[in-house]
């Protein structure tokens, strides 16, 4: 499948190989596409590449030499990392990609200190790429590790932008429509977009997505054990009880656990970029919910662990009317993402506004400078927004205590099917914002 985006981030790894001694550091969640990254950056560039296996150290150091021989015609035999190590940096003068130097702490959990001894005596172009975030970040950012300091440029891969990963689906073949509801279940998580190859229409991938032998019935399980090992359980305990949002007290309740023990586990899944810490945008900071923001890991929770069991053998029929209501939550998301990524209307913030009596704004956006700050509903349904659906927005508002006397207040409403004819003409009349698919297709070019 062609590379899609990442200019800056190839951009920023070509710049620092221009350098004699480099030390580039690149992690993120597992399938966002971080080896590819590398591969592009590198593929009109002579180097070598080794993936580190979890392998014990002799058949560990035999696959090294295997694939130096592949790569370079040559490999003398090596009985300790660093001899494979002082071999490849005193010989090789070309950029060198370890793809998962995490898995180093298996093979020889040494292979950090020696990496730094000859880091700091020789010249190098040194690329490493890691999935685990904790460990990424703990041998390279703390003090106390061999690594720290040494690096020259360290990137965390994000998923792909909103409009980025809706041009990619097109491509595929799926209508837009199609495009925005995988890219609610999915996100940008360019190794997911590309197993949706194979069909064009939603409903088909959905399918084939939720069948017996299926990676993506697994996986949500598969990374948080690939990511903390031992402790999986904990962490998975935590993102069930989090659902669309939840309070840290709400959290150790559900699982039976100690509030104290909490912030840890929370942060944790914060670096994987799995939850976010939110508060109502212009409400009370202290009234914070975590919720899941990845969104494959939202829907898995949501939709497919439920029914883990009978997604496992066959279940017989797809729960379309429970898919529908989850992508229609998730449209918020997409709208504010778009926004941002858009910069549709000039804002400097935006985000979600809900009190502690339960009500709630999809979207509210600001602009700081000029006061002005925009509600917008979102409705993806199969049938035409009418004026009641306007007017409760318009009420909602009221609530909304920001500048109270002198903002500016705009409106917008988002509908999948359109509008009656009777909001059209009242919404003009008012001149309140509303898109409907052909306008988001418009903003998203």
């Amino acid at each position: 499948m062609k590379f899609y985006n990442r200019k800056n981030e190839i951009e920023v790894i070509s710049k620092d190989l221009k350098k004699k001694k480099t030390f580039i550091v690149i992690y993120g969640r597992r399938r966002v596409g971080k080896t590819r990254l590398v591969e592009e950056t590198l593929k009109k560039k002579d180097h070598v590449e080794f993936f580190v296996p979890r392998k014990r150290l002799t058949p560990a150091l035999s696959y090294f030499q295997q694939k130096l021989m592949e790569q370079e015609g040559y490999s003398p035999s090596f009985k300790t990392i660093e001899e494979f190590l002082e071999y490849l940096i005193r010989n090789l003068k070309k950029p060198i990609f370890f793809d998962e130097i995490s898995n180093f702490q298996y093979i020889d959990p040494s292979t950090y200190s020696i990496l730094q001894s000859l880091l700091d005596k020789h010249d190098v172009q040194l690329i490493v790429t890691g999935s685990y975030v904790g460990i990424m970040k703990r041998v390279f950012t703390l003090a106390k590790e061999p690594l720290f300091g040494r690096s020259t440029c360290i990137l965390n891969l994000k998923p792909l932008p909103v409009s980025t990963t809706i041009r990619m689906i097109q491509d595929i073949g799926y209508n837009l429509v199609d495009s925005i509801e995988i890219w609610c279940i999915l996100g940008g998580i360019p190794r997911y977009i590309e197993l949706t190859q194979g069909d064009s229409e939603f409903k088909d991938f959905i399918k084939r997505m939720l069948s017996p032998g299926s990676v993506f019935i697994e996986e949500s399980i598969n990374v948080l054990i690939q990511e903390f090992g031992r402790k999986w359980d904990t962490y998975f305990s935590i993102l069930d009880a989090i659902d669309f949002g939840a309070r840290p007290t709400e959290i150790a309740e559900y699982i039976g656990a100690n509030i104290t023990s909490i912030p840890k586990y929370l942060e944790d899944l914060e670096r994987l970029d799995v939850i976010k810490r939110r508060h109502p945008l212009l409400g009370n900071k202290r009234n914070v919910r975590y919720v899941i923001d990845d969104n494959f890991f939202t829907f898995w929770f949501k939709e497919i662990y439920p029914r883990l069991e009978e997604y496992r053998s066959s279940l017989k029929k797809i729960p379309y009317d429970a898919i529908q209501t989850f992508l229609g939550k998730m449209m918020e998301r997409f709208i504010i993402e778009i926004i941002k990524e858009k910069n549709v209307f000039k804002v400097t913030s935006t985000g979600s506004w809900w009190s502690r009596k339960g009500d709630e704004i999809d979207v509210v956006a600001i602009n700081e400078g000029t006061k002005e700050i925009l509600f917008c509903e979102c409705k993806w349904r199969n049938r035409n927004v009418d004026w009641g659906i306007v007017e409760e927005l318009k009420q909602k508002a009221q609530l909304v205590d920001w500048y109270n006397k002198i903002r500016k207040e705009r409106f917008l409403v988002v509908s999948k099917s359109g509008f009656t004819k009777n909001c059209l003409e009242r919404m003009h009349d008012e001149e309140i914002l509303h898109w409907d698919i052909k306008d988001i297709k418009n903003i998203i070019k």
